[in-house]
């Protein structure tokens, strides 16, 4: 009886383990989860557009051609662009997408061609409800060629100071009609942390299109696209979402996530 009694005794932490683990795998909010990587996949590609302008563009460009209506301060020797979002700032553009704090270009001052290298900076960046902290390079290897890369780049919540941090490259396949940028598609992979510590991975399976008449107009959203979403569980396994951006109209893009329970989502209905 006591030997019985013994082997309950060690059982027990172990069952009370598994039932704790599993517990932790239902209460998985999968929609929740969701929108946190929707919101890292679209900070992240909102940002980078600015870059990919380029140092011509930037001398004629008027500010209220951009979204968020920045002020935009040239320093030609220097070959630096500052973005400074001001709140105060009289501008038509989306609340989802409101910006404030800078955005800073650090152009190649070395080379004859400016935009063969370009630094973008965050200094108290916002967009919508997220700060982003770190930089992203870009170099271009040829006219209309771009590869994007970012290490261990931080968004975080500026409601709640939830935090996801993220490293990756992306290839930027620019159109340009008599010099002006028209069209971008992205493809590329990044990995990273979510907020509750998990290892996630979001690849671009199908080119991200990005109208630059939309997103002029502050509708940042893609025109086209496919991302497959991974996000670690335990036991060295991982649950998928599959993403698809969808045009219904002219600049007007649904987001649709199917979850790892095969719910569609719709991530974006307020746009």
């Amino acid at each position: 009886m006591r030997k019985i009694l013994f082997g309950l005794i060690v059982l027990l932490p172990i069952l009370m383990s598994c039932e704790e683990d599993e517990s932790k795998v239902i209460q998985t909010d999968l929609a929740l989860e969701a929108e946190q990587l929707f919101e890292t996949s679209s900070a992240l590609s909102e940002s980078a557009v600015f870059a990919l302008f380029g140092w011509n563009n930037y001398q004629t460009l008027d500010s209220l051609a951009l979204p968020g209506c920045p002020t935009v301060t040239i320093n030609k020797n220097l070959k630096l662009v500052t973005l400074n979002f001001l709140s105060s700032t009289t501008c038509e553009s989306s609340k989802k997408y409101a910006r404030t704090g800078e955005i800073q270009l650090q152009y190649d001052a070395l080379s004859s061609s400016p935009d063969s290298n370009v630094i973008l900076s965050y200094n108290n960046y916002k967009s919508g409800a997220y700060y982003l902290e770190g930089s992203m390079f870009f170099s271009q290897f040829n006219s209309t060629n771009v590869l994007g890369s970012f290490n261990e780049l931080i968004i975080r919540s500026g409601d709640n100071n939830i935090t996801t941090q993220v490293s990756g490259d992306m290839i930027h396949v620019l159109t340009l009609q008599n010099g002006s940028l028209t069209q971008i598609e992205s493809t590329g992979e990044m990995e990273g942390i979510n907020p509750v510590g998990r290892t996630l991975d979001i690849k671009i399976t199908s080119p991200k299109v990005q109208k630059m008449s939309c997103f002029k107009q502050n509708l940042v959203q893609h025109s086209a696209g496919q991302e497959t979403w991974s996000v670690e569980r335990g036991n060295n396994s991982k649950v998928s979402y599959s993403v698809s951006y969808e045009t219904s109209a002219t600049c007007t893009t649904s987001v649709f996530a199917i979850l790892p329970d095969g719910r569609k989502l719709l991530l974006n209905p307020s746009e």
